[in-house]
């Protein structure tokens, strides 16, 4: 998951980054993007979180992998340490279900 603070008046390109990142990584085996806006969060309120799926932790490891090695990817990165990114970035992580 990654969670981010947008920046004002960026909602359109964000949209557009997220989108690329979604393709991105799906096209390298991940599954069911999306992208949230945390409401009632307290200090998170506000934020998105995007969040997406593998199958195991080899398959988050090519997705992982390819931002390192595939220049699609690094362009994503790169992206998120411009100078005016169109967000911040909060918090990245893994999470896992728990069945209840």
């Amino acid at each position: 998951m990654h969670v981010a603070k947008l920046h004002p008046g960026r909602i359109e390109e964000n949209l557009a980054a997220s989108n690329a990142a979604f393709d991105f990584i799906e096209a390298h085996g991940a599954t069911n993007a999306r992208l949230f806006q945390l409401l009632n969060a307290g200090s998170g309120a506000g934020l998105l979180m995007a969040t997406w799926e593998h199958d195991s932790m080899a398959a988050y490891g090519r997705v992982m992998d390819a931002f390192g090695n595939d220049p699609a990817g690094q362009a994503i990165s790169a992206a998120q340490l411009a100078p005016d990114p169109v967000s911040t970035p909060t918090f990245d992580g893994l999470y896992a279900r728990i069945p209840l």
